[in-house]
């Protein structure tokens, strides 16, 4: 699979926001202050799919959707190139599976 990197298309695979697992991205470009902080690598993010679950602010436990986001490397799955679409369409299909199931038992 080839790395993540400015301008692919990606899948997030784990994260903060289970809402968020599943969703595709554009991967716009490094931030080098927050991998600085972190000590990982840390992508900005456009929402190809549909608005990301995002915090609001660091004081309060509001949230709020918007079509912006950022997130670690590791919690990311390129998708546009480097693997066959079938490889590609299993593990989608895998993610979304996953996130049903998970949205099922918080209903419980």
């Amino acid at each position: 699979m080839k790395p993540i990197e400015a301008g692919c298309l990606a899948i997030i695979i784990n994260g903060n926001y289970p809402d968020n697992i599943g969703e595709t991205v554009k991967v716009i470009k490094l931030n080098l202050i927050e991998t600085e902080l972190i000590g990982q690598n840390v992508w900005e993010l456009n929402s190809v799919s549909g608005p990301l679950k995002v915090r609001r602010d660091n004081y309060t436990k509001d949230f709020k959707f918007q079509d912006f986001s950022f997130s670690l490397e590791r919690n990311l799955m390129r998708i546009d190139g480097g693997e066959p679409k079938d490889m590609i369409d299993k593990r989608i299909n895998f993610l979304e599976v996953d996130k049903c199931q998970r949205n099922y038992r918080r209903v419980l």
